[in-house]
Order: structure tokens, then sequence, then C-alpha cells
């Protein structure tokens, strides 16, 4: 596994966002990084080029501007679990929902438990299909966990067989 505490993002090859044609081929985590050195976004793919013709955040980025694609190339097989705990660790705004905003009059809820005990799976068998940490389920369902990735909300639609309006619930504060 690799250590984020110890990356160096300014020693990985990247390409500025605009020349995404010339994006590399090779399965790779890459790093959305804008002109003052702040990770925007992470995501991970088998190959970058195809991924970055019709990426979902293109817009986002190109928004933001001076945004630099920075690559980290590993095997295909590490990709989710180094992906997510970059992430993790990063926690860049683009991968984010579900960011706590006291200016509203409700707070939205996990409904991970009922929906994994529906599909009979233990907290480790869904860690296990969706490369999330154990203690992250574990977070999420005691709506401890300040912020889900979206990959994540992903993995976990995918192992639940559920939409995202299934898996999230908005209840208004008391």
């Amino acid at each position: 596994m690799i250590n984020p505490e110890s990356l160096d993002l300014s020693t990985l090859p990247w390409l500025p966002l605009d020349e995404r044609t010339a994006f590399p081929k090779q399965p790779a985590i890459y790093f959305a990084i804008d002109s003052q050195g702040n990770i925007q976004y992470i995501g991970r793919s088998v190959n970058p080029k195809i991924r970055w013709y019709s990426h979902h955040k293109y817009d986002e980025l190109q928004a933001i501007g001076n945004i630099r694609i920075a690559y980290l190339f590993m095997d295909v097989d590490l990709l989710p679990s180094v992906e997510s705990a970059l992430i993790d660790w990063f926690d860049p705004p683009l991968n984010t929902v579900g960011k706590s905003n006291q200016n509203t009059d409700s707070k939205i809820f996990v409904n991970l438990k009922n929906l994994r005990q529906a599909n009979s799976l233990s907290q480790c068998e869904l860690s296990e299909l969706t490369n999330i940490p154990i203690q992250s389920i574990q977070k999420i369902e005691q709506n401890r966990a300040k912020v889900i990735q979206l990959n994540v909300l992903d993995a976990l639609c995918d192992a639940l067989r559920c939409e995202v309006s299934d898996l999230l619930i908005r209840v208004a504060n008391r």
C-alpha cells in the first residue's frame, strides 16, 4: 500500500487538463490539482486517456481553471484501495458529498445498516465486496462519517443493488 503522507505530488508526471487527448493509457490514480497546488479531485482509471474524453468532472475543473492532472501509475488491482485511501487522506472538495451545512434545516442520514442487513451481509462482507475499510463502514452506519466520497457511495450502491436515494435519507432537524 502507499503512504499518502510521503507522496510528493510534484514528482509525478502531469499534463494540463486541456491536453486530455495526450493523457496516458496505463492504469493510474489521477489528481486534479489547481494553480495553488490544492487537490480538487482524485480518481482512478485503467485507461485515463479514454476516461478523460468524457469525464463527469471536466466542466467543473475547467471552470476552476489552470488545472493539471498528475498521475500515479500502478497495478490495476490496487486502484480501488489506493484511490480510497488517497481520497480519505487528501479529502478533495470535488470527491465529497454530504458535507454538513449548518444553515440547512435538515440533515442527511445514511441508511446503510438497514440495506446491508436486507442483503444479508455482515460489515466484513460488505467491506470485502466494496474495498471500503470496515472502519469506514462502521462510521457510516453510526452516522459519524463527516464526509462520504462519491466513489464510496457508488461502491455501496453497487454492492447493495440500490440507488443513492435509497442510501441517503433527509431528516428534518428538531
